[in-house]
C-alpha cells in the first residue's frame, strides 16, 4: 500500500521529519521511497508498485513547476488521457501522471470540476 507524508515549514529540522514518517510506513511493503524538498516543503511517498512496475511511476512526480504526491486511483484515467491529453508524451502510463498532466494543462479548477 502506498503512503504519503508532507510537511510545510521554513525550519529544515521540521522538514526532515518526513524521513521518519516514511520509515514508519515501511511495513506496508513499499517498493520505493522518495522525498522532494524545497525551502519550505518536504513531500514524501512510499510506493507499492501496482501500475508502472518500473521507476516511471515513482513519486513525488514532477512536471515543470508542479510536484505531485498522490495516493488514490483515477479509474477513468485512460479515458481522461484520450479526451484531454492526446498527443502529450508521458514517461508513465499510470493515473498519477495523468493527474499531473491534467493539472498542468487545465489548472486545478478545471481538472477537479
Amino acid at each position: 500500500m502506498c503512503g504519503i507524508a508532507s510537511i510545510i515549514s521554513s525550519d529544515p529540522a521540521r522538514r526532515a521529519l518526513v524521513d521518519g514518517m516514511l520509515t514508519t510506513q515501511a511495513s506496508r511493503g513499499p517498493d520505493n521511497e522518495q522525498v522532494h524538498r524545497t525551502e519550505h516543503v518536504a513531500m514524501g511517498h512510499t510506493r507499492l508498485s501496482l501500475l508502472d512496475l518500473d521507476i516511471s511511476g515513482d513519486q513525488p512526480m514532477r512536471l515543470e513547476h508542479l510536484t505531485l504526491v498522490y495516493n488514490g486511483e483515477l479509474y477513468n484515467h485512460k479515458e481522461l488521457r484520450e479526451r484531454y491529453l492526446s498527443g502529450v508524451s508521458m514517461a508513465s502510463t499510470g493515473d498519477t501522471a495523468t493527474l499531473l498532466h491534467l493539472l498542468h494543462k487545465l489548472g486545478v479548477r478545471r481538472t477537479l470540476t
